[in-house]
């Protein structure tokens, strides 16, 4: 909002100040506004321009297993859990950043025409087909 000086506000029958910008006058034209520009989708796969809202959104999440492992109360007795951890931390240290976020968790985000989400839909992992071995008889 702008700041709108004393010469350009009223009072109204209180004697507050009103001003400009809110005042509205019986000749007074509604506000113009710039009509939304258009996003142009582009299909990741094949790269067809796909007209607005007509496309479709494919997320992956690749990211560790969650779940622990089994260990009995021996095995967590036994552990040397500084030792476990000093070595971990020396393991760490011949990986990047990047390659260490991936070990855990990795989301992409594609946009596809309506051909391509329908071949993504058959096959989303892309993998050669594979006839079933036939019966022997």
């Amino acid at each position: 909002m702008r700041y709108v000086g004393r010469s350009a506000a009223r009072q109204n029958s209180g004697g507050t100040e009103i001003p400009q910008d809110y005042r509205t006058a019986a000749n007074s034209k509604p506000p113009r506004t710039i009509a939304a520009m258009v996003e142009r989708v582009v299909c990741d796969v094949c790269g067809a321009v796909t007209p607005p809202h007509a496309h479709y959104v494919v997320r992956i999440d690749v990211y560790a297993d969650p779940s622990v492992p089994a260990m009995s109360t021996e095995e967590l007795e036994e552990a040397d859990f500084d030792q476990k951890f000093a070595d971990l931390l020396e393991q760490i240290k011949q990986f990047t950043a990047d390659d260490l976020q991936d070990d855990v968790h990795r989301r992409f985000e594609f946009k596809l025409c309506r051909p391509c989400q329908r071949r993504f839909l058959a096959n989303p992992l892309g993998m050669p087909r594979r006839r079933p071995p036939e019966a022997e008889n």
